[in-house]
C-alpha cells in the first residue's frame, strides 16, 4: 500500500492503537480497525456478524529504536507531496518511503 493511500483511507482518530514502536528504522503501528456490523439475510434467516480486524502497519523512518507509552496521541501534521510527518505523543516522525507494509 502507498503511504498517501493509507492516510486517505484511514482516519487516525478512529483507529484503536494496541502498540506503537520503532525498531530498526521502521515504525510499527499495531492497531485494531473499527468494528463493522453486518446484517446477513438468507432465506428468512437473519444472522449477524460483528467484525474486528487487527493489523500491523510498518512505515520506513529514520529514527532510533523507541517504544511509545500509552495513551497514544497520533496525528498527521504534514502531508505535502511525498513528505509525510506524524506526531506520536509529541514526537515528530518523518515517513521516508512511499510504501507501507501490512501484516
Amino acid at each position: 500500500m502507498r503511504v498517501d493511500f493509507f492516510f486517505n483511507s484511514y482516519d487516525l482518530n478512529e483507529l484503536i492503537y494496541n502498540n506503537i514502536y520503532i525498531k530498526d528504522n521502521k515504525l510499527y503501528l499495531d492497531v485494531t480497525l473499527p468494528s463493522a456490523h453486518l446484517d446477513l439475510i438468507a432465506n428468512g434467516y437473519r444472522p449477524e456478524l460483528d467484525l474486528c480486524i487487527n493489523k500491523l502497519f510498518i512505515f520506513n523512518v529514520n529514527y532510533n529504536d523507541y517504544l511509545f507509552n500509552k495513551p497514544y496521541n497520533v496525528k498527521l501534521i504534514n502531508k505535502y507531496n511525498d513528505l509525510f510527518k506524524l506526531e506520536i505523543s509529541g514526537v515528530i516522525i518523518d515517513i521516508l518511503n512511499q510504501n507501507v507494509v501490512i501484516e
